[in-house]
């Protein structure tokens, strides 16, 4: 992690819950906001379409799904901080994030007895910054407001950390 030394193609940051009022130390991870529309169906429910804003960590590729409207950006540069690599590009983070999509909701016996199409939304792709609170050895994420002990989040990092712009 570098001192915010900000990637010039992220822009601005993923505006929190609540106004951030705090003294510590920031994290600031690169984030792809992707839209996600996904269209299921299924032998034992009513076929259903959905949207979705996938934010997916540029550092790992791990993608999270929100509903959509949950997730806005502002355009005013994030606070100062440490930030995180960034190893994958943004289309990457669309095939990922369609691809995760399609797979969301369908564990168990149920998966079998039915489908999921899902289209990531490019066009509406940014890239922009997560904010993390560093508090003591707790981090607090900005955009959920969910507390994790700093070690966990490192763990997390390093263990999906592997994957690298190809």
């Amino acid at each position: 992690m570098g001192v915010c030394k900000v990637d010039k193609n992220f822009k601005g940051y993923i505006k929190p819950k609540k106004e951030m009022e705090h003294e510590g130390e920031f994290i600031l991870q690169p984030v792809y906001v992707v839209p996600v529309e996904v269209f299921s169906r299924g032998f034992l429910r009513r076929p259903e379409y959905k949207y979705y804003q996938a934010v997916v960590d540029a550092s790992t590729g791990k993608a999270e799904f929100l509903p959509a409207g949950t997730v806005r950006v502002t355009e005013e540069e994030p606070p100062a901080g440490k930030v995180l690599p960034i190893a994958i590009n943004a289309s990457q983070a669309a095939a990922l994030a369609e691809s995760d999509a399609g797979r969301t909701g369908r564990e168990g016996w149920r998966s079998v007895l039915g489908s999921a199409h899902a289209i990531a939304r490019s066009e509406g792709l940014v890239a922009t910054w997560r904010v993390w609170i560093l508090s003591g050895d707790i981090m607090i994420d900005t955009l959920t407001e969910r507390t994790i002990e700093g070690a966990l989040f490192l763990a997390d990092f390093l263990d999906h950390g592997g994957k690298g712009a190809e």
